[in-house]
């Protein structure tokens, strides 16, 4: 059972919960995947959103609007990226992702959207990444045919850390 809350437009929210949840709008559409003790940002119409887990805990931070991220639209079935923070990275159909991020701040974070055919993409990102979620094995993410993906990529001060959930087209 999912919990509804309703949403200020540009506002922050710090996310307490024991697991992660998966924050989405009215029309069901994915707006992010969040985990304890991050912040999920709202840009939207004041509209209610949903959290996918009962357990997840949300709490308005006051005096906090969100920050505006910048979207980059990714043309190419192949991309090499160099990941920016506050960044959205919206891909169509990929047959090779690379990932990296240069010297992350202790406060990074950015999310990346793509997709596979019939045919799973290829994934690279550096070796020490950290990776949780859908089709993760042996803490690698290993892309699946014929899903679309939505991953956070932040920093928890240490460890560069990846949240997958993939979703069959």
């Amino acid at each position: 059972m999912a919990q509804k809350l309703d949403t200020l437009l540009n506002y922050r929210y710090e996310v307490r919960s024991p697991e992660t949840c998966t924050i989405t709008d009215l029309a069901g559409i994915h707006l992010c995947t969040a985990v304890p003790g991050c912040v999920a940002e709202f840009f939207g119409d004041g509209h209610p959103v949903t959290l996918s887990s009962d357990l997840a805990v949300m709490r308005s931070i006051p005096g906090r609007p969100a920050q505006s991220r910048t979207l980059h639209l990714v043309d190419s079935d192949s991309a090499s990226l160099e990941l920016q923070a506050d960044h959205v990275y919206r891909a169509g159909e990929s047959t090779s992702l690379a990932l990296n991020v240069s010297e992350p701040a202790a406060d990074f974070i950015c999310e990346l959207s793509f997709s596979c055919g019939s045919i799973a993409a290829e994934f690279s990102s550096p070796a020490e990444w950290r990776w949780r979620g859908d089709d993760v094995a042996d803490g690698a993410f290993v892309p699946a045919a014929n899903k679309r993906y939505s991953v956070v990529l932040f920093s928890d001060g240490v460890l560069m850390r990846g949240l997958v959930r993939g979703e069959t087209l």
